[in-house]
C-alpha cells in the first residue's frame, strides 16, 4: 500500500511511505484447510519480492493468493467458470510476455458435471500477467482455451506460451 502525506511547514514536503501489503484486498474467505498444499510454492516475483503462491479449492472452485509470513495479502483475479475442479496439473513462474517480470501460469482440469460428458475432465490454462504489483487475467486466456480444447491440444506450459507472444 502506498500512502502520500502532505506536510506544510516552510512550503510543503511530500513524504511517501511504503508499507507492507495488508489483507484488506482479500475478498475470498479461506483457510489452510482449503489449501492445495502440493500446489503451493515459494517463489520470488517482481513487485512482490519473496512470497508463497497459494492454490486453494473452496467448494471445488479455484482461487489463488500470495502470502508472506503466513498472511495472505494478495488475491489473484477471480477465474470462476462454473465448473468443478478436478485437479491442478501444473504451476509455473516465468516471464511469458517478455517484460522481464515473472508471470504465473496454471493448468487445471475440470468437469462440467452436466450432460452425458459431464464427468469427463478437460484442461484449462490460466495466465496471470505480472503488471507492477498486480496480476492481470488476459482476455487471451479465453481464446487460447477455446482453440486448444477444440483442437484437443495438449495443455502444456510450452503450448500455452505460444498464445502470448513476447512484447
Amino acid at each position: 500500500m502506498k500512502k502520500t502525506f502532505l506536510l506544510f511547514n516552510l512550503g510543503f514536503l511530500i513524504l511517501t511511505l511504503h508499507s507492507a501489503p495488508t489483507k484488506s484486498n482479500i475478498k475470498t474467505e479461506t483457510s489452510d484447510e482449503n489449501k492445495i498444499k502440493a500446489q503451493c510454492f515459494d517463489t520470488e516475483l517482481e513487485g512482490f519480492g519473496k512470497v508463497k503462491f497459494e492454490s486453494h479449492s473452496i467448494s471445488r472452485k479455484l482461487f489463488f493468493f500470495l502470502s508472506k509470513n503466513g498472511e495472505r495479502f494478495y488475491e489473484f483475479p477471480n477465474v470462476e467458470n462454473g465448473w468443478t475442479l478436478e485437479e491442478i496439473q501444473a504451476v509455473s513462474f516465468q516471464d511469458i510476455n517478455g517484460d522481464k517480470s515473472k508471470d504465473v501460469l496454471v493448468i487445471a482440469s475440470f468437469i462440467t458435471g452436466m450432460g452425458k460428458d459431464g464427468v469427463i475432465p478437460f484442461s484449462v490454462g490460466y495466465v496471470f500477467l505480472n503488471a507492477d504489483k498486480k496480476f492481470i487475467y488476459s482476455k487471451k486466456n479465453d481464446k487460447m482455451n477455446s482453440v486448444m480444447n477444440a483442437k484437443h491440444a495438449d495443455f502444456t506450459i510450452q503450448n500455452i506460451k505460444k498464445y502470448f507472444p513476447k512484447n
